[in-house]
């Protein structure tokens, strides 16, 4: 009789959690739906001056001096080819911000006729990503796998802020450059969420036959 109750527990357990997993993902779906909305609406959108209050995905414009020389960041092309997402560092009034110009399939060191010139700029402001579980380390001689704050304060010897500008503008336009103003996320979480409750369903109705097959049995 124990062992049959903990069997059932162990199953109703199983079950409550899959439907959990699939209720989680909807959640999931629907914020990044919203996220997928807004990155559209940003580009699309006309710039506003830069002011002290600008948050994450609002699309600002501004007139900045680079002040260095670029960075390289691995990141593979939209097609899947080995390349690099091209940031400089800017001075906008009183801080110092990046800015990624663009996508190269080679690294990029170009600052003749940048540096220390100023420049009308727009972008959208994004978030530093966090270095995940399989990002390497950054070796630091010609490119970098990842970069934040700390990673740049690091390589100019300055504060940076803890957001970069995805530039929506032709400062830049000379380097030729491949430029995405039309970012992709995947978005597979209906996948996810119907994988969740289909093994939810397929258990709840195996866990059903078997308690009617085990109550004919002792009748």
């Amino acid at each position: 009789m124990l062992k049959k109750n903990l069997f059932n527990l162990f199953v109703i357990f199983i079950i409550l959690l899959l439907f959990s997993l699939g209720s989680w993902q909807l959640k999931r779906l629907s914020w990044k739906t919203n996220l997928i909305a807004d990155i559209s609406n940003s580009f699309n959108s006309s710039p506003t001056q830069i002011s002290a209050n600008i948050k994450e995905f609002d699309k600002i414009k501004f007139n900045g001096t680079i002040i260095g020389e670029p960075i390289s960041v691995y990141k593979l092309g939209a097609n899947g080819s080995y390349g690099f997402d091209i940031y400089y560092p800017l001075l906008i009034k009183d801080e110092n911000i990046m800015i990624k110009a663009g996508w190269s399939p080679k690294i990029i060191k170009e600052i003749k006729g940048f540096q220390n010139n100023k420049y009308d700029f727009e972008g959208v402001v994004f978030n530093f990503q966090k270095k995940n579980f399989f990002t390497p380390e950054n070796h630091e001689k010609e490119f970098y796998y990842f970069i934040n704050s700390k990673v740049l304060s690091k390589k100019y010897n300055k504060q940076f802020s803890d957001f970069y500008l995805h530039e929506t503008g032709n400062v830049f336009k000379s380097l030729n450059l491949y430029k995405n103003n039309n970012i992709k996320i995947r978005n597979n979480h209906l996948q996810y969420a119907l994988t969740w409750y289909s093994l939810c369903f397929i258990i709840l109705v195996a866990f059903i036959i078997y308690r009617k097959k085990h109550e004919v049995r002792q009748h």
